[in-house]
């Protein structure tokens, strides 16, 4: 950096003009040419900044882990994976049939964050007559996120927290997950993305031929250390939003609701095709 050598004022003294414009042609003197990107830009560091410890966040270093990949069937836009009606769900498989996921192998510690966005591509196949179908038939796939976080075995998936798997009764044999809020760490739909399986346009059910699904997910430990080996997206359906009492009989609330009625599906023929189904992962420090 440029050096800056002059005789300051002192108390007392008599000032001209032409004394302080000489101040001011000192420092341009000495900048002159020498303010550029060296200075301003590389030298810009503070010793933080030299600090590669990402234990913490003074550094800068917020990005603890990334990770990504593909998950289902190849990274393209011709091999489709169908998938029937299953209340639960079922992982994305590969041409062979054997279930994919996404290795990120990291520690997620306390007050980190964890953030997962997946994309891909879907075509939906429906044989519900139209006389069987109504306005009301708002019938949907849903994709959600679980996780291993056990070993890099990866044969120990769970829901990640605030996900649940429709395996919540919540009145008279009907399962469901709330979608106006998360009512525990294991009963909501936090991480999970729906597509519609028709639209019933006219007294007509008409499908999509292909449609986009995006979701994103976002979770703060407030807990222990967690290690997380893998994470893999399951596909699940179909599903009707309702109004419906509670477990309890004691309240009402949004519910998607697993559904085998035949106005939203036909159990025996009906599917729903995925591809080119992409997933990222980012673990990011905030203390």
């Amino acid at each position: 950096m440029s050096t800056i050598t002059n005789t300051s004022f002192k108390g007392g003294d008599s000032l001209t003009a032409a004394e302080i414009n000489q101040k001011f042609q000192d420092i341009t003197t000495a900048t002159s040419g020498a303010l550029d990107e060296s200075n301003f830009r590389d030298q810009a560091i503070d010793l933080a900044q030299m600090d590669s410890n990402a234990s913490h966040g003074r550094s800068g270093i917020q990005l603890v882990s990334m990770a990504t990949g593909s998950v289902g069937t190849a990274e393209d836009l011709t091999t489709i994976r169908n998938y029937t009606a299953n209340r639960t769900g079922t992982p994305l498989l590969n041409a062979a049939g054997t279930a994919t996921s996404l290795a990120v192998n990291a520690t997620l510690s306390t007050n980190d964050i964890l953030r997962v966005y997946f994309s891909g591509r879907i075509k939906t196949t429906c044989n519900v007559a139209d006389g069987d179908a109504s306005p009301n038939a708002n019938s949907c796939w849903a994709f959600w996120l679980q996780w291993d976080i056990t070993s890099a075995a990866l044969a120990n998936f769970t829901e990640v927290p605030n996900q649940g798997d429709w395996s919540n009764t919540i009145t008279s044999g009907k399962y469901g997950e709330p979608t106006d809020q998360v009512v525990s760490t294991t009963h909501g739909i936090q991480s999970t993305a729906v597509v519609p399986h028709f639209v019933f346009i006219d007294n007509a059910v008409f499908t999509f031929g292909t449609n986009n699904v995006n979701g994103t997910y976002y979770y703060k430990n407030t807990g222990s250390n967690v290690t997380i080996y893998g994470l893999r997206l399951v596909v699940g359906g179909v599903y009707r939003g309702v109004w419906e009492l509670n477990s309890a009989g004691s309240a009402r609330r949004n519910y998607l609701e697993y559904t085998e009625d035949t106005a939203y599906i036909d159990t025996d023929n009906d599917n729903i095709g995925v591809y080119n189904m992409q997933i990222a992962s980012l673990i990011m420090r905030t203390t």
